[in-house]
């Protein structure tokens, strides 16, 4: 398992870096179905699908606030084994993260029709805007949105991702 720690100084941009750490065997993730886990000390329920990938992961997939909003990691094109699929291949890529966007809401007991923002990060914007109706479901709500174009992702063969807000009640 890693964590993920903050320090001043340590990664310039951020300041923040990994480290390994260990976790007691009563702290482990059960990831064999989609659950919802117990609160945190922030009064935040952590959501996991139960795809293999998020137990190494050091984050959650989203958290659920008291304020009913569910907060959705950004959302790659992740296939359940933690490969990317359709390395460098825009379409395939939306497509598998409006599947996975829709598996983190379903195991949170929300739907992407709540999705009230979203962050959109795309190496190629110009690319992006030619498949933009492969994500159009997740406009279903209007949702506040933003487009950036960044220099690269988490892996080079990753050239979308998706950060979604959703209100659970709607």
């Amino acid at each position: 398992m890693y964590c993920l720690h903050r320090s001043t100084g340590v990664t310039k941009s951020v300041g923040i870096h990994w480290r390994n750490c260990r976790i007691s065997a009563d702290r482990r993730l059960n990831l064999d179905r989609p659950t919802r886990t117990g609160s945190n000390t922030m009064g935040q329920n952590t959501v996991f699908t139960g795809k293999p990938w998020e137990q190494n992961a050091p984050h959650a997939p989203g958290n659920i606030t008291t304020g009913k909003l569910l907060h959705i990691s950004g959302i790659t094109a992740r296939l359940p084994d933690g490969s990317v699929n359709g390395p460098g291949d825009m379409r395939k890529q939306a497509e598998q993260i409006v599947q996975n966007i829709k598996d983190v809401c379903a195991a949170a007991g929300a739907s992407i029709e709540g999705i009230v923002r979203m962050t959109i990060y795309t190496t190629d914007i110009d690319a992006f805007q030619e498949v933009r109706d492969a994500i159009e479901e997740l406009y279903v709500s209007r949702p506040a949105a933003t487009l950036v174009e960044i220099s690269k992702l988490a892996s080079p063969d990753m050239i979308l991702e998706i950060e979604p807000t959703v209100e659970m009640d709607a």
